[in-house]
């Protein structure tokens, strides 16, 4: 027998895994991520009114924030995403793109894209955080598949939570219980139907 034969297995059998893990590492991946990032050079600031180099764009963690409104959002995004910093005890208003307040230290900017399985649901959000002026500070997802689907204030939170990690854990909050039930799947009027995927 050649030795190729007999040693190869034993070789294999010691660095493999069960084959029926495989298919979970693949599929955990491709249900849902979440992931958050600042810009390499933005300077953070965690007090209002803390200076910084006037060449450097400043992210104002604990200033004054606008969330723009995307026009063809017809679920009110938007409110969702300043209820959830308000509850961080952050400051925040909403409205119309480039009719922010002149006192705005952050801009906030998103998008929300739907799919349909028996219900709509949100498949992904994107969150982004700039200055006034529109340079890029931080960013933040959520990709979540049906299987897994949770309802828009969850994935606003958790995306949140993701970028406020990266610049001041403290604004990191744990997300109420009632947020991180999975939503089930029913026709609309029925009881199992979810109000926060009307449409």
């Amino acid at each position: 027998m050649s030795p190729y034969l007999s040693v190869l297995p034993k070789k294999l059998h010691r660095y493999s895994c069960p084959l029926w893990l495989i298919p979970l590492f693949l599929l955990g991946g491709c249900l849902g991520h979440q992931k958050g990032s600042v810009v390499p050079g933005t300077q953070i600031s965690t007090a209002v009114g803390e200076s910084a180099p006037a060449d450097a764009p400043v992210f104002a963690v604990r200033g004054n924030y606008y969330v723009e409104q995307l026009p063809q959002d017809g679920r009110g995004i938007n409110e969702r995403i300043v209820d959830c910093l308000r509850e961080r005890g952050l400051k925040a208003a909403t409205g119309e793109a480039g009719q922010a307040p002149e006192n705005t230290d952050v801009v906030v900017t998103y998008q929300d894209r739907w799919m349909w399985d028996m219900t709509m649901y949100m498949i992904r959000l994107n969150i982004q955080m700039k200055t006034p002026g529109g340079d890029l500070l931080a960013s933040g997802e959520s990709y979540r598949t049906s299987a897994i689907r949770k309802p828009p204030t969850y994935m606003i939170n958790e995306t949140l939570n993701e970028i406020y990690d990266e610049v001041d854990p403290s604004l990191v909050v744990e997300i109420p219980e009632e947020e991180t039930k999975t939503i089930r799947r029913g026709k609309q009027g029925s009881s199992q139907y979810n109000d926060e995927y009307r449409f």
